[in-house]
């Protein structure tokens, strides 16, 4: 039986296997330039885009049409496939249509607003 504390994670003694294997120094240099590339990208985004707002902006042109229609749409057909009538797969294949567009041209508006703002 594995207890896990509220905020600490594991009981010292109920610890998995896992997390007691050293660490290897390939992930170790790995996970150093991942960390060093993300944040040149934050250095190069603060020194070359005046405006904040237009990142933000293509961001959630993006991202609101993913989270709000695309991925529900998607994970509903993949998931309830055998017992979606062809009319609940019609609906959720025009609402994944509907996603598609929406996310193509608020990100073409926020990326026209993002080059007129540099």
């Amino acid at each position: 039986e594995n207890r896990v504390l509220p905020l600490l994670g594991y009981h010292p003694k109920d610890r998995p296997p896992h997390v007691d294997i050293e660490r290897n120094d390939n992930d170790f240099i790995a996970s150093m330039v991942v960390r060093s590339l993300t944040s040149m990208a934050v250095v190069f985004l603060a020194l070359f885009i005046p405006n904040f707002e237009v990142v933000m902006e293509l961001f959630g042109a993006f991202s609101n049409a993913l989270a709000t229609f695309i991925l529900p749409a998607i994970f509903s057909i993949i998931i309830l496939k055998s017992s979606l009538s062809n009319f609940d797969y019609i609906m959720m294949s025009v609402i994944l249509a509907l996603g598609v567009l929406a996310m193509v041209v608020s990100s073409y508006y926020a990326l026209l607003n993002f080059i007129h703002s540099i």
